[in-house]
């Protein structure tokens, strides 16, 4: 088989793995309280002219929601298309996945890659909203685009060591900085990776100054217009402290424990032991191909072959276990360390340098799972690299003996594939909404929500606010809520100072209705709104409106206020 129809035959694989795991999980992916509802009814919202950080709080940069927000204005606000323009995303963040690892280690290392990517990530199912289809924030999956995107170029603009196409062109550049700046608009935690990479780029190849300067002129002029369009003046950089930066999300108690757990910090102890298992697996592993591989050129027959294999198979499953990625939260330090001593031209030591820097969020929990199923992408990178390029050239086991990591990575892809079957077989009740229809788990959830739908389009409104979260229903029913605020969870409201500033607002606003709906809270240390936050917004509440209806069912509830005339 010729190289071109091998790449033909592995990309029709990915093809059709993508696929597989799309037809599993579409009209499922989406939890219709939590989060997702954000991007939906704020990118409509810009079509009709309102606009960020002015009619709506929203704690991420413009690039997003703006982009979503074209997208609506072409093709409409319909659940089929917002499903669409994730897909569109995913397949996006497949190729250019594919291409990285092509030009860095080869056809092996570059089908791999997009296997974790298309059976882990794309329809992810480890959490509602933590999959390219209806991702948690539109914003994260765009970015981590953007960002790949950014390094795709910065690998273009330097070439590899000994590559003769090395130019240091200045339209390439210009293209490294157009991505390094929408990554940073998308989310702002993108902006550490972007620095912090490129910043290494420029020292290890000896950037030149005419080169450094015309990419600072670039951003600074890039960044005052973005300043100028979302601000309203181009030094205007107001409402970045206030929403971006606030400090309610930063430093508030609640924001601490949970993004505690996010980071893996807050139990550091066991994951710190995970990583060093996993770590020293992995280690034992390469030596294992190591000795196979010598014995392998050996012309006698050797006995000690079988126990070799036996061992890497047991290794294998250990790794499928869990251990495999969190190892690479030290094993990618490690990296850096070592090329840093004796190669620091490799293309490794810039992807490892920018997969560091993009994980810091999940520093200690570095999974494909809940808030890794985006920030881990440069990590397949740097784990595809290291196994099929790196280790190879080395010396450390040959080409050939590198097919022995095969099974770990099919194993691993069949477990995220069978993982999606069973948590989206769980997903059998359909609602229906105006935007279309989607599939709940939650068999309670998915008939109040059906029967609420369809009384407010009997009833009308004009205005609704829902608490403690939900904005979601007012995308799918089309009522606007009046407040900047569409989120009443504690990290962004259990403040004091906030809080008081949203009665503020719905005195002066006056919704006509609020809708309380169940939502658990206790990932965030809390036992629920206007129990231990929120009290005297649930006190204001709860004396200006009164209960028009109920619906009160053991998996889930929702209580339909108006306002007291």
């Amino acid at each position: 088989m010729t190289v071109r129809s091998a790449r033909l035959v592995l990309s029709l694989i990915l093809v059709a793995i993508a696929i597989f795991a799309f037809e599993q999980a579409q009209g499922k992916g989406m939890d219709p309280i939590i989060d997702v509802g954000r991007d939906l009814y704020i990118a409509e919202q810009i079509t009709h002219g309102q606009k960020l950080y002015r009619d709506f709080i929203y704690n991420y940069p413009p690039a997003g929601p703006h982009v979503l927000a074209a997208f609506v204005a072409i093709f409409g606000s319909s659940l089929a298309a917002f499903e669409a323009f994730g897909v569109a995303v995913g397949v996006a963040t497949l190729i250019t996945l594919y291409a990285i690892a092509r030009r860095t280690a080869g056809e092996l290392a570059a089908f791999f890659c997009g296997l974790l990517f298309v059976s882990l990530n794309f329809a992810g199912a480890s959490t509602w909203g933590a999959n390219y289809l209806f991702p948690y924030s539109h914003a994260t999956t765009l970015g981590m685009l953007f960002l790949l995107l950014f390094l795709w170029a910065l690998l273009q603009y330097g070439g590899l060591p000994g590559d003769d196409r090395y130019s240091g062109s200045p339209w390439m550049l210009s293209i490294v900085v157009v991505f390094a700046l929408l990554a940073s608009w998308s989310k702002l935690e993108y902006g550490l990776p972007v620095a912090v990479t490129f910043t290494a780029f420029a020292i290890l190849h000896r950037m030149s100054a005419r080169h450094m300067l015309a990419a600072a002129g670039a951003a600074v002029a890039s960044l005052l217009a973005l300043s100028w369009i979302f601000g309203g003046s181009p030094f205007s950089f107001g409402w970045i402290d206030e929403q971006l930066l606030s400090q309610s999300l930063l430093q508030g108690e609640s924001s601490k424990n949970f993004y505690a757990t996010v980071s893996g910090l807050g139990d550091w102890q066991r994951n710190t032991g995970l990583a060093a298992t996993g770590a020293a697996a992995v280690c034992i592993a390469c030596v294992t191909f190591a000795a196979i591989e010598r014995r392998r050129r050996s012309t006698r027959s050797d006995p000690a072959m079988i126990l070799l294999l036996f061992a890497v198979s047991v290794l294998i499953w250990m790794l499928a276990s869990g251990y495999f990625f969190r190892a690479w939260s030290l094993l990618q330090i490690a990296l850096v360390l070592y090329l840093l001593r004796k190669d620091r031209r490799s293309p490794l030591l810039i992807m490892a340098i920018l997969s560091v820097a993009a994980t810091i969020r999940i520093a200690m929990n570095v999974t494909p799972d809940w808030y890794g199923f985006a920030l881990i992408l440069p990590v397949y990178l740097v784990i595809v690299c290291t196994l099929f390029q790196f280790l190879p050239s080395r010396g450390v086991y040959g080409p050939r003996t590198a097919w022995l990591w095969a099974p770990l990575f099919i194993f691993i892809a069949a477990q995220g594939l069978l993982q999606q079957h069973e948590r989206y077989g769980l997903k059998r009740f359909l609602v229906e909404t105006p935007r279309g229809g989607f599939y709940d788990s939650n068999v309670d959830r998915a008939r109040v929500l059906g029967e609420f739908l369809e009384y407010l389009r009997a009833r009308g409104a004009t205005t609704m606010v829902v608490m403690p979260e939900g904005v979601t229903l007012n995308y799918f029913s089309g009522i606007r809520t009046p407040l900047t605020r569409y989120a009443f969870i504690p990290p962004e409201t259990a403040d004091p100072q906030i809080e008081r500033s949203i009665i503020e607002e719905m005195d002066r606003t006056r919704p006509e209705l609020v809708t309380i709906v169940s939502r658990d809270v206790r990932e965030f240390g809390s036992r629920g709104f206007g129990l231990d936050y929120n009290q005297d917004l649930h006190r204001y509440v709860t004396g200006n409106y009164v209960v028009e209806r109920a619906w009160v069912l053991p998996g889930f509830h929702l209580i339909l206020l108006q306002r007291n005339r």
